[in-house]
């Protein structure tokens, strides 16, 4: 079947509102955070979060662009928080005293609370 052009319509008139830049500089910095700490929190898909972070870290000269000085300060704190989550995901958990190690099953450990990490839309 060949492609054929939307039939004209009332709709056609109606302009498609798009969001703005800015509106989607920072909906895409809130999300790489939301992404990047909920990737360490679970301790899995560390490659996704370190490219979400690295990320992030590419958007905030343009995002000093967009918000004021105070509010960038947010974003750098978020930034530095997953970084330092990451780098301690990727260390592993810390060894034991005495030398003991710790053991594998995961069924004999409670479960630990996700570490709170900043976001500008509260801790996740």
């Amino acid at each position: 079947m060949s492609e054929q052009p939307p039939s004209s319509g009332a709709g056609e008139d109606a302009v498609q509102e798009l969001p703005s830049v800015p509106d989607v500089l920072l909906s895409s910095a809130h999300l790489l955070i939301t992404l990047a700490a909920d990737s360490i929190a679970r301790r899995e898909r560390l490659a996704e979060a370190e490219l979400a972070i690295e990320a992030l870290r590419a958007q905030l000269p343009v995002l000093e662009r967009v918000l004021p000085a105070e509010a960038i300060t947010g974003y750098r704190q978020a930034l530095a928080d997953l970084q330092m989550a990451f780098a301690d995901a990727v260390a592993g958990p810390p060894a034991r005293a005495g030398g003991e190690e710790r053991p594998t099953d995961d069924a004999s450990q409670p479960a630990q609370p996700r570490p709170a990490i900043w976001t500008p839309g509260g801790a996740v």
